[in-house]
């Protein structure tokens, strides 16, 4: 779930905000007091009171027609909370902690602002505001700590370690990479692994920083060559790279476990020859998410913001994939 400054920094960004802004959050597993206590401290220093809740009374925000009412019994319960808070507040934000999703969320009602109300002109006022659920909307910049673009950066090292190696092995025997050095490399395995372990020397010590890139030249490695591969290529083409590429490594079928999001996503028309293959066609679809990602986050300031369980959920899929791939090619 979001952190309590992801929630804060999310209300904030907020482009239009009504006088009262009334927000809900499912909390996890996490304690909501100490939730709400994290929150309070950083909204500290905003121009709007931000009021964290946590929803106890399993009878509040259930049914739409009265969620206004239930606000101001909310409202009512944290009078000291609020009313003591010194200001001056441009706006008060209600956050509603819950162990639960809310079935009233983007209910708008009036509601009439109470007479102890600590921005004096609002007193007594009717306003309409909305029950916004944040719990999956939070969103943040690619590169943020929830993408683990370090972790991702180390696999992507290893992945590009393992695969060297196991190619420089297996070029001993030329049939067997022959149709790999085909397809994908246009005959020039043997100068990419060449340059590859070269690169790949050099970053040593650096691999949570590690990017490999798809222009040819000296920085080339096999990671950067299969990625413009599948890159330039149509879905339909990549079975038969999938294939070629299981075969010269020696990856075996069922040795990763099951596929990720992303591979399961990019299945193509063509049909699979064997498991094997197709646990080369999750490599090559999963190390292409995976160096986009890094990309990406890169670049952040030139993409738009992503919700933190999407990014979350996304990268850890895909680092336990890498994970179990590099076992599996190093055994």
């Amino acid at each position: 779930m979001p952190s309590a400054k992801q929630v804060v920094d999310e209300i904030r960004s907020l482009e239009t905000r009504d006088h009262l802004g009334v927000y809900w959050i499912r909390v996890f597993d996490e304690s909501r007091d100490q939730f709400a206590s994290e929150i309070a401290v950083e909204s500290v220093g905003g121009d709007r009171l931000v009021v964290p809740w946590v929803v106890r009374d399993p009878g509040l925000f259930n049914d739409a027609n009265s969620v206004m009412t239930d606000v101001v019994d909310v409202l009512e319960s944290a009078r000291d909370v609020v009313s003591g808070a010194t200001g001056p507040w441009s706006g008060v934000d209600l956050v509603l902690l819950a162990r639960r999703d809310t079935s009233v969320a983007d209910a708008s009602s009036p509601v009439e602002i109470p007479d102890w109300w600590p921005i004096r002109e609002f007193r007594g006022r009717l306003i309409t505001t909305t029950v916004e659920d944040l719990t999956w909307s939070v969103a943040v910049p690619l590169n943020d700590d929830v993408s683990a673009l370090g972790d991702l950066s180390r696999l992507v090292y290893s992945l590009d370690v393992v695969l060297t190696s196991r190619l420089r092995e297996a070029s001993a025997t030329p049939r067997r990479v022959q149709s790999l050095d085909d397809l994908v490399f246009g005959g020039s395995l043997a100068t990419c692994l060449i340059s590859g372990e070269r690169r790949l020397a050099e970053v040593a010590g650096g691999e949570s920083h590690y990017r490999p890139t798809t222009r040819p030249g000296t920085n080339e490695t096999v990671v950067g060559r299969l990625w413009a591969y599948v890159n330039k290529s149509p879905p339909e083409a990549l079975p038969k790279a999938a294939a070629s590429l299981a075969k010269a490594v020696g990856l075996d079928a069922n040795e990763t476990g099951d596929p990720p999001l992303t591979a399961v996503l990019s299945r193509t028309a063509n049909p699979i020859p064997d498991k094997a293959s197709e646990s080369g066609l999750w490599l090559l679809v999963s190390l292409r998410a995976a160096c986009q990602l890094l990309t990406a986050g890169a670049h952040a300031d030139e993409y738009p913001r992503f919700p933190v369980l999407l990014l979350r959920s996304f990268s850890l899929d895909l680092r336990r994939f890498l994970d179990r791939l590099i076992v599996a090619l190093e055994s």
